[in-house]
This record gives structure tokens, sequence and C-alpha cells, in this order.
């Protein structure tokens, strides 16, 4: 970098830079702290014109090949530290600005964002050159008064309208595109990966979208946790309500092995010689997790000869009966914890005195509850009291106690 008279660097940047960047934010009055982040989000729109123009100009001169790289990617990741992925996303920009020259004028004047020059570059590779030529003043135009976000929709109506070829064709790119991979990770969590095609995932995002709305106004998980039990709880109400297909003549399930012991109400911290419940294909259950599974299914008796060989496979039972659950649902509405509004149908039955306890399976001992307030629960000790004419008391760990009211009837119904 050359110096000018008077001009000293620090660390490759001038020291007017250098100065304007290590401005102190608490000395600034609040006007004077606004101006500075329009001024700060200016400096790093032209920097990263800047820091484009050069890359491409170093590949122009095979400037990785003078130096030993085998590539500009490999170079910066060696002389600027950043990562394989950041380093092709420069190189990356910087064919794209040049071949979308009006775009990369408004880059280095600060009046768009890297994000609106990523946008209309992927959204234009496969529209021919001419059209994009002529067509980019004008969409640079609205680039200027659109944000990142709003910008691609416009792009892809663009697309839609002046190359119609192209975006259909695109579209079906999209979804040959699409995958999903789930797989169990060594710690025994679920791994679930992939990549929708635009229709696919906006009906996925508004279905999750659909379920955070509806949640709780002290829910303590975060927002991705959110939508990972929204997930779960969209394939649970479809199995539930019978709209998952059948393999064999039966309903996808989970299968969890439990010894007598585990039964019989021994206590969660007893599990006998024969150890403690199993999920299937996963390994141990902790007692909270089990007890939380056996609130509303279905039990087989499976006798082992003293080898452990199966000698008989008893009848199918449903801890909770279909017309009991319907009651229940009627009586509760939704979920019953306080404050909480989680439609019936997204809902487990809940054993206030567990089963294992001696706790009986009739409208006296259940409650609808949401598959999160489930977990606490079981999970984090929240006590819960129904009373005869259907209120229920929770008690928090920490002794608070929430009191909610029935929405329906209350008339007892037993299994």
């Amino acid at each position: 970098m050359e110096k000018t008279a008077g001009t000293e660097t620090a660390g490759g940047l001038p020291a007017d830079v250098v100065a304007f960047l290590y401005v102190r934010p608490r000395s600034l009055g609040l006007a004077a702290l606004g101006e500075r982040l329009v001024a700060l989000e200016q400096l790093v729109r032209r920097a990263a014109a800047a820091q484009a123009d050069a890359v491409r100009e170093f590949a122009a001169r095979d400037g990785a090949d003078a130096f030993g790289s085998p590539s500009t990617a490999c170079w910066l990741q060696e002389h600027t530290g950043v990562a394989d992925r950041e380093s092709r996303a420069l190189v990356g920009l910087a064919r794209t600005l040049g071949r979308l020259p009006a775009m990369a004028a408004a880059l280095r004047s600060g009046a768009v964002t890297v994000a609106h020059v990523r946008v209309l570059s992927a959204q234009t590779r496969h529209v021919p050159a001419a059209v994009v030529a002529e067509a980019e003043p004008f969409l640079v135009t609205h680039a200027r008064r659109l944000d990142s976000a709003r910008y691609l929709t416009f792009v892809k109506h663009w697309v839609a309208t002046a190359a119609a070829a192209t975006y259909e064709a695109d579209s079906q790119r999209r979804y040959d595109a699409r995958w999903l991979s789930v797989a169990e990770t060594y710690e025994g969590m679920g791994s679930i990966q992939g990549m929708l095609d635009p229709e696919g995932y906006g009906v996925v995002s508004a279905a999750l979208e659909a379920m955070l709305a509806a949640n709780p106004y002290d829910d303590a998980r975060t927002r991705d946790q959110q939508r990972a039990d929204a997930l779960v709880e969209l394939v649970e109400l479809a199995r539930s309500h019978d709209l998952v297909p059948t393999t064999g003549a039966h309903r996808p399930e989970i299968v969890v092995h439990a010894p007598a012991s585990a039964l019989a109400g021994n206590g969660a911290a007893d599990v006998g010689p024969a150890g403690p419940p199993v999920l299937a294909d996963s390994g141990p259950l902790p007692p909270a997790a089990f007890e939380r599974l056996a609130c509303d299914a279905r039990w087989r008796r499976l006798v082992l000869d003293p080898a452990g060989v199966p000698l008989s496979l008893g009848r199918a039972t449903r801890q909770v009966p279909a017309s009991l659950r319907k009651f229940v649902a009627l009586r509760d509405g939704h979920c019953r914890y306080p404050g909480c509004r989680r439609r019936a149908a997204f809902c487990e039955v809940h054993h206030v005195v567990h089963w294992r306890a001696g706790g009986r399976t009739d409208a006296a001992n259940l409650a609808l509850l949401c598959r999160y307030h489930h977990h606490l629960v079981h999970d984090r000790a929240h006590a819960l009291v129904l009373h005869p004419d259907g209120t229920l008391d929770v008690t928090r760990p920490d002794g608070t106690i929430l009191t909610s009211r029935p929405r329906g009837p209350t008339g007892l119904v037993s299994a």
C-alpha cells in the first residue's frame, strides 16, 4: 500500500482509518452513535467491493501460481487466515462483480450490500447473459430501495417473467436437489439434515411457525428447541390420527422394552436385576423419560424363558382408551399447564398420579399436556394435583403454585 505524506499505517491500514474504527462508542451521544453505525455499514460495503476487486485482479494476474499456491482461495486461506468456505465465497463474489458491473458500482458506492449481490447472482446464474445485462440497471435500482429479503422475492418475479423457461428449469433443478438424511449420533441424539425445494420449505416453514405461534408465554426453550419440538409434534399428530401409512398392517411406533420391575411401581431408582427400560435400537431410557412415554401407550406382555428366549407375546392394550381420551380432550380443551393454550390435538395424556405408583386410568387422574410441559412435569419435578372439579394445581420446583381450570364438562369417566 502506498503511503501518502504525513500518513502512517497501522496493521496495513492508514492511521486515519484505524482512528475512525477505534472510536469508543460510549464517548458518543445517541445521535452521533447512530450516524456512526450508518458510516460503519457504508465502510463495510465499500471495503467488500474493494476486496473483491483486489481478489479479481490477483486472480487475473495468476497471483496464486506466482506464489506457489494451487488457487486464489488457497492463497487467501494461507495469507489472510480465512476459512476454506470464506475464501471460496470471496473468490465467488469477485467473479460475480466482474459479470455484474452495475451491481459492482452500487456496492462500491455503499448503495447495496453483499447480500444483494449474491441474491442477483444466484437467481440469474442460468439466465442468458444478454438478458441480465440489459436489465441490470433496472434490477440495481430496485436493489437500492429494497432490503435483501424483499429483493430476493423481487428478482424471483423478474426471472419468472423475463426468462420463464429458465425459471421453470431452475425450479425443477431445485426440486431435484432436495434431500434429507436422518441418522443417530454416537451420543444417541437424532441428527436430521437436508435441503428442501422452495415449495416444500414453504410448507414446512409455515407449519412450524404456526406451531411456534401457539407456544406458552413462559416458554424457556430457545427458538431452535421450539422448532425441534414442533417437528416432533407435527409427526405425532399425523401418527395419532392414522395419517401415516401402515407397514405390515401396523402403525409406526417406537418400541420400549421394560422389565416387569419397571412396570410394578418399584420406584425410579429400583430397576431390578433386569436393568432399566430400553428404547429399541437406541439405548436405556432415564426413569422420567420412561414414565412420560408410558402415560399414553400400548403395552404387550412378552414372556421369556430363563435363557431369555421369548415364549409368548400377549395381546396389546392401550393405557388410555380412545373414548376416555376424547372426554379428557373435551374437558381440558388444551394443554392444562397454566398459561398454555396448545390445542388438544397437539397434546399428550398424562397420568397425574403415575399408574406405576397406583394411579388409575380415569378422568379423575388424567390431564392433557403439550410435549414441552409434559417434559417439564417428568424431567423438572413440576408436581400436579387434579381436583374433583377439574381444577389443576401445578407446583413448580421453587414452590410457586399455578392453577388452571377446565374448559368443558368435568363428569368423571373411568377406563
